[in-house]
Parts: structure tokens; sequence; C-alpha cells
């Protein structure tokens, strides 16, 4: 497991003692203590600890406070809350701050240690993912590029072996005749750059206003079957008048790349989006939907009595479980909806486009098939459901009236759709 440091803030002094060695086996490159928000804050301005473990309810600055105050320095940290259940009011608050795990008191180890370990492990992956660009940066340096020179009215000069192989062309003579042009070679392709205007040298003048590290293009190849993406680098000679393309292939790195932010925001054992994939989207959807007037709906769900579920079968058919409803959702759903696991037995879906009228629907739809689905062991359950939409001058309650109209779901004796 990656090396971590951990900052846990505790008022409790008997749970501060239980949880110090049990946490100092994972936190190889330091734990950090403190009695209360005051203090935590103080240590984290002082270690920058990489994971955030705190009580929620504390004297002089509660957790809420804190964490407030961490992400102004931090957007990113991951933060796990422990709360107890009276503190409901306090956890109300904690769900706007999108921490990545609620634990209630008393603490069970094992669920803490699973919580550690994914937060450690999607860590890894991000500080993996820093080194593949600085290495992305330095492939541009390296010999092998496809070097394009343009003179002072931007006609092609020269075009290097790699560049000729690449258009397909067998000598400089017949590049010069063909006016090789890079820009009608690029396609549309992830958050690649693409020009506004495919001929002259306009896209040079555009690329060059972007951050260098997000000066990538992609050119497809000359059969047509596939895409490579390069970094761009520019270079203008004054004496000359000329200028200077040089493409770095980055395609190897790009499609690690890519994998490794797959992996960030997959759900390991169900294959959905998680939670921080959620986040990420539920709040560009929301900005956009009310810029545009544009319907967006989400239902949340939760398997009822799942905890009988593992009782009585044991964790591995309760995975078993979570895997089949997540697969039945998803056969279900359209292309463009976005389904994720919340946490244990709840999921989410986010409806583009979708009215209150539609999500309910989808939401009733679900139930039923749920409901009458048979799960490995002959198992038979069913879920309850709180649908919203958004509404006015609404921003980012959407989830928290979805949530509401669960915990309504669950009130009324489960096995039903609430809308709010």
């Amino acid at each position: 497991m990656e090396n971590i440091k951990i900052l846990f803030v505790e008022d409790d002094e008997g749970i501060r003692e239980e949880l110090a060695s049990f946490l100092g086996r994972y936190a190889k490159a330091g734990l950090y203590i403190a009695k209360d928000g005051v203090e935590g804050l103080t240590l984290f301005h002082r270690h920058q600890p990489d994971i955030v473990i705190s009580d929620i309810k504390m004297p002089k600055m509660t957790g809420i406070e804190m964490v407030k105050k961490i992400r102004e320095t931090d957007p990113d940290i991951p933060v796990v809350f422990t709360t107890a259940h009276s503190d409901s009011a306090y956890f109300m608050e904690a769900i706007e701050l999108q921490v990545d795990s609620y634990l209630l008191k008393p603490i069970e180890l094992k669920q803490l240690r699973r919580k550690i370990k994914k937060i450690a492990k999607e860590l890894a992956l991000r500080r993996a993912y820093e080194s593949q660009k600085i290495i992305m940066n330095e492939i541009a340096h390296l010999q092998g590029n496809l070097l394009v020179v343009f003179d002072k009215a931007f006609d092609l000069l020269f075009l290097n072996e790699v560049g000729l192989d690449f258009w397909g062309i067998a000598s400089m003579d017949e590049a010069l005749a063909k006016n090789v042009m890079i820009a009608e070679r690029m396609v549309k392709e992830n958050d690649y750059f693409y020009p506004s205007e495919v001929k002259g040298r306009s896209w040079i003048n555009e690329i060059q206003t972007l951050d260098p590290h997000k000066r990538i293009i992609a050119l497809r190849s000359l059969d047509g079957e596939s895409v490579h993406a390069y970094i761009v680098d520019i270079t203008h000679v004054e004496e000359s008048q000329h200028t200077i393309v040089a493409l770095s292939e980055i395609t190897k790195i790009e499609e690690e790349r890519s994998s490794y932010q797959k992996r960030v925001y997959i759900d390991d054992l169900t294959q959905a989006y998680n939670r921080a994939m959620f986040d990420k989207e539920l709040e560009i959807a929301v900005k956009k939907a009310l810029k545009e007037g544009a319907e967006l709906s989400m239902i949340l769900l939760d398997i009822d009595h799942f905890k009988h579920v593992n009782d009585k079968y044991g964790h591995m058919t309760g995975d078993e479980i979570l895997i089949g409803v997540s697969d039945l959702v998803k056969s279900n759903i359209r292309t463009h909806d976005l389904f994720a696991r919340w946490g244990g037995e709840e999921f989410v879906l986010l409806l583009p486009d979708t009215g209150l009228k539609g999500a309910r629907k989808l939401a009733v739809n679900l139930r039923k098939r749920i409901a009458s689905h048979i799960f490995p062991h002959d198992i038979s359950l069913t879920c309850s459901f709180g649908v919203a939409t958004v509404g006015g001058r609404e921003d980012m309650c959407l989830f928290k009236k979805a949530d509401e109209a669960l915990y309504e779901a669950k009130l009324q004796g489960r096995n039903r759709v609430i809308v709010h």
C-alpha cells in the first residue's frame, strides 16, 4: 500500500488511544493526532497529510468547520468523518462537503481499514498519473519527433522522415507539391485540441493560447484505421521568420492515462461509476441545466434490509447481490445516463434531459424489475427509491432532495418510489 500520512482528529480520549495504534499500521509516512478542530487544522498545515479522519462533533471547532478551512487550501484532500447516531444534524451538513466516507461509532476496524486502503489506492493512481504527465513533457524533447518547418507565409519548407512516413510521402518534393497541412489530419477526440479553422496558420496561433500541457492533438493515421496523440511544441525563429512545429507522439502514454482515469472513477466491485465520478459530473450537469434551462433529474436507490443478506448469507453473497442490482439497473437505462455506486448498498442515477415524470417512470420500472428478479441463491429483494429534479434557481441541493425522498420511502415501509 502507498506510504501515506494520516491526520486523526478525535476529542474522545478513549477512542483516540484505541485507534492510534491501528492507524499507525497504515500511516507509514506519519500519523498526526489532534483532540479538536483547532489543533487538527494546525497539524494539517504543518504536515500536509494525505488523508484526514475526523470526528464531526468537537469542542472549539467542529470537524465540519475544520474540513471547510482545510479545503480552502486543498480542495481534493480525502476526508473520512466519524459520527454518532445522535449527530444527525451535523451529518446532513457534512453531506454537503462531499467527503469520501462516513463511519458510524463505534467504528468497525475492518470497515475503516477498507476505506483507508481504497483511498491509498486512489492516491497511488493519482500520483502515477502525475508522473506520466511529467514523462509526457520530457518526451517532447526527445529525438524521433515529427518535425515540420514553415516559412513566413506558412508555406511548407521541410518535413522530416518521420513526417514523410506518417503522410505516406516518398520525398520532400512530393510533400511540397501536396502542401501538407497538419490540421487537415486532426480529429475531434476526447479533450484534445481541434482548430476552428483547418487551413492556414491560424491553428498555430490558436493552440498557443493554451497552457503547454494542453497542447495535445489527435491525428488520423494514413490508412484511417487508428488515431495517434501528439504533444505540440512550436518554435518561432526570429532571424529567418521560420516556424518549427515538433510533434511528439504520446499515444501509449495517453492510453495509460485513460486507463488510470477509468480505474480512479470506476467502482471495483460493481464496475459502475464511483462516487468521485458522480460528484464530478453532478456539479457540471447541474450548472449546465440551470444555465440552459434544461431538465435534469436524479434517482437515489437503496437495497432494503441489505444487512440481513450479509448476516444470513455472508459478504461474498452480498457482493453478488450488489453486482446483480448494478447489472440490472445498467441494462435498463440510456447510454448517456450516469449510474454510480454511492456507497454500501446505495446507488444513484443522474438523468440528463429528463423531467420528474420521466424519472419517476424509470424508478417505478426499476423497482418492479428488481422486486421480481431472482438473485443468486434464490434470493429475492426490494429497493427503495427517492426521485428529485432541478428546478428554479437551485444549485447543488439536487442530491439532498433525492436523499430526503429516499428517507421518506424508507419511513413509509420500503419497496416504493417517493418523489420530492
